[in-house]
């Protein structure tokens, strides 16, 4: 007879338990399924595992929240929930292709569909823009198509064999012709044709500008009241009307009515009067009484010349001659501020009566 070494978790020690299981089992009506969990069968699911009850074999669900597959490629992350796998979120499917949808087939897994047209632009004109069926762009050469390589030098631009836009370069000077000699013909890739004067001389006058035309350098009338030099020893500076310097203020008056005040190439003389010369517009003295006496001469009085007039100029009209200050822009009411051409051809602007 051979002797066993029994131990608590020996076989033979697990069959005599089973024996006593079975044994106190009968009057009940059956022998135990198991006495430990090792005795019951490893459950299908990996969501609940297997155990022994009072000689029964149970599944009990697990008390943490473990990952599983419940089958479906199209949901991944799934985890057990109350001993069933629950799915997780939907798979993301994609081939990285710009031509193609990807999509998920419950149960099957990831496909794919090829889309033809409307996903593939390279922004180049010289190109036929397409879906292959591979599901990739493919971008095919347009020749002889009309374009734009963005160069405003080139004209007749056309697309090549090759998908690239060229254009046919024009020298500079049939391009931009102006047929005005004193400009150079440049054309710029950004901006076109450009034109500037380059070599007319410019005018000795701040009234004048220079300008360049079909038969050559010119000038025209620059800035109205730019300031100037009226070239005029009795005058104050002068400004800019209509290409020529009008003085703007009159230097000679010395405020005597009993002097006769002109200019002179060395500037204001002062000439005295004979005594006894009326002054003014009828008031009641005479020069040589006193040399400071006042004798007005203002605008709109008679006068016979720029001496009769207090700081203003003798002008001839229609009706005669009479007295008017000088003007820039503005005058007192009742007057403007009018364009008057003296008989030398200068041009002045003096306050008249509207």
């Amino acid at each position: 007879m051979v002797a066993h070494l029994v131990t608590p978790t020996s076989l033979w020690c697990r069959m005599a338990a089973a024996l006593v299981a079975c044994a106190l089992a009968m009057p009940l009506g059956g022998c135990a399924e198991c006495v430990v969990d090792a005795d019951c069968d490893a459950a299908e699911s990996p969501c609940v595992f297997s155990h022994c009850q009072k000689g029964a074999c149970l599944l009990q669900p697990f008390d943490a929240t473990p990952a599983c597959d419940d089958g479906d490629p199209c949901s991944v992350g799934d985890t057990c929930a109350n001993g069933a796998c629950t799915a997780g979120v939907s798979a993301i499917c994609t081939d990285d292709k710009p031509c193609t949808h990807n999509y998920c087939v419950t149960g099957v897994g990831c496909a794919v569909e090829v889309v033809k047209t409307g996903l593939c632009d390279d922004g180049i004109s010289c190109t036929q823009d397409a879906c292959a069926e591979t599901g990739d762009c493919q971008f095919l050469p347009l020749a002889e198509k009309a374009c734009d390589d963005n160069n405003a030098c080139t004209k007749d631009d056309q697309c090549t064999a090759d998908g690239v836009c060229v254009g046919t370069e024009v020298p500079e000077k049939e391009l931009c012709a102006d047929d005005l000699p004193c400009t150079p013909d440049h054309c710029d890739p950004a901006k076109g044709c450009e034109y500037w004067v380059h070599d007319c001389p410019s005018p000795d006058s701040p009234c004048l500008t220079a300008v360049c035309t079909p038969a050559g350098c010119g000038v025209l009338a620059g800035v109205d009241w730019v300031k100037c030099d009226a070239g005029n020893p009795c005058y104050k500076e002068g400004v800019c009307q209509g290409g020529k310097c009008a003085p703007t203020e009159w230097l000679c008056d010395d405020d005597n009515p009993c002097t006769k005040d002109v200019c002179e190439a060395e500037g204001c003389v002062h000439k005295k009067l004979p005594n006894g010369t009326p002054c003014g517009d009828g008031a009641d003295c005479t020069c040589g009484v006193d040399d400071n006496l006042n004798c007005p001469g203002g605008a709109g009085c008679a006068c016979d010349a720029n001496w009769d007039c207090d700081s203003a100029f003798c002008l001839t009209f229609k009706s005669g001659k009479a007295c008017a200050q000088q003007c820039i822009e503005s005058c007192p009411d009742g007057l403007v501020c009018e364009a008057y051409e003296t008989p030398s051809g200068l041009l002045l602007y003096f306050c008249l009566e509207e």
